[in-house]
């Protein structure tokens, strides 16, 4: 064998192959830590619920605003920079890039919260469509390249 045979081969780089999570968070896992983000979000707003219901015309209507927005923000920057929520985080369900299996950053996980929410009103057909698909995806996960892991 000779030197030449070796000399056009280099190692692939991180791009060229794409990493595997340890495995992919099941259906009923997913679930678990939906649930999880949901009671902390509540938490978050019900304080805003509050203040809007003492609270009487424009003002309880910003409130009620603020009380939607801040929720949503703040699941964002969890999703966006530790890939869930600090419970979900704790559970080890994290949703990250399908790539390369970093955070999303804030601005992708603002998407993937919008559309999980249009494919909750489609009768949670976006959410079932996981069952049948090889990567555990949901359509909000396929509409922004996402994965959820268990590690």
């Amino acid at each position: 064998m000779s030197d030449e045979s070796f000399s056009d081969w280099s190692p692939p780089t991180l791009h060229d192959v794409a990493p595997m999570p340890e495995s992919l968070a099941g259906f009923w896992a997913r679930v678990c830590a939906h649930i999880c983000d949901g009671i902390l979000l509540f938490l978050i707003a019900v304080p805003f619920n509050i203040i809007s219901a003492l609270s009487s015309g424009a003002s309880s209507t910003i409130v009620s605003l603020v009380g939607v927005v801040v929720p949503i923000g703040i699941y964002a920057h969890w999703i966006g920079t530790k890939g869930g929520s600090p419970w979900r985080v704790r559970l080890g369900i994290l949703i990250l890039d399908k790539t390369d299996l970093s955070y999303i950053g804030t601005r992708r996980a603002v998407l993937r919260i919008l559309v999980s929410y249009i494919s909750g009103l489609a009768l949670l057909i976006g959410y079932l469509w996981m069952i049948s698909d090889s990567n555990n995806q949901t359509w909000h996960d396929k509409a922004t390249n996402t994965i959820v892991v268990k590690r």
